[in-house]
């Protein structure tokens, strides 16, 4: 079978741009994915990695020790109840003379009023 179709040479082009690219930074680019996955073996690989410059180190051990201090420090939200369910919405809600019900989905089961 035979085209005549002409295929354009710009798109192969740059799609070889891009191969050749990533072979030469290839380094660059696995220590950046370790950097969002597994931070501290992207740490370790940004760091005993001779491609990058001792400003760019810095930079990014400083955000990445910012992000762990955010991580830590976020409060999570915690009950002085040990079988509180924190992905459970159930509850049981008093308001005025009302006790109001809830089921695992927030949705009101029943209201009970006196």
């Amino acid at each position: 079978m035979h085209s005549n179709i002409q295929w354009s040479k710009e798109p192969k082009q740059k799609l070889l741009a891009l191969h050749d690219w990533f072979i030469s930074n290839r380094v660059a680019v696995i220590v950046a994915l370790l950097l969002i996955f597994t931070w501290p073996l992207g740490l370790y690989g940004l760091w005993k990695g001779k491609h990058f410059t001792v400003s760019l180190r810095w930079v990014v051990t400083g955000l990445m020790v910012l992000r762990a201090i955010y991580n830590f420090t976020t409060v999570t939200p915690q009950s002085s109840d040990p079988t509180y369910n924190y992905e459970s919405c159930a509850a049981t809600i008093t308001e005025g003379n009302c006790t109001y019900y809830r089921d695992d989905d927030c949705n009101v089961v029943a209201r009970l009023c006196e």
